[in-house]
């Protein structure tokens, strides 16, 4: 009647088949990508001078553009807003820096 496809391989040739370290590799940097996205979160939830808690209810909604772009806004208000009160001009290039680095 119909064909067996218990037996049909997900990837349908044998050359998008997966090596086990390949399986590892990519495990490995969705781990690494995630603790780069707690740590922007965190990062945000800092400069918004927001507890930690409050901020990670929004900013788990958001990309990790998204998180970025908050991040260059939120040193954008510091430098017009707050006359670089509460942090360096250095620290804002090096996190601008940063923020430029890891954009998609």
């Amino acid at each position: 009647m119909g064909r067996n496809t218990n037996s049909m391989p997900l990837n349908h040739s044998k050359c998008s088949n997966l090596t086990k370290d390949q399986f590892t590799l990519m495990g490995k940097i969705m781990i690494e990508f995630s603790n780069i996205d707690f740590l922007l979160g965190v990062l945000l939830s800092r400069l918004t001078f927001t507890r930690f808690d409050l901020s990670r209810t929004i900013t788990e909604k958001l990309t990790a553009h998204n998180t970025i772009l908050a991040i260059e806004d939120c040193i954008k208000m510091h430098d017009i807003r707050l006359g670089n009160i509460n942090t360096k001009k250095k620290t804002h290039m090096l996190l601008y820096v940063f923020t430029e680095k890891i954009k998609p």
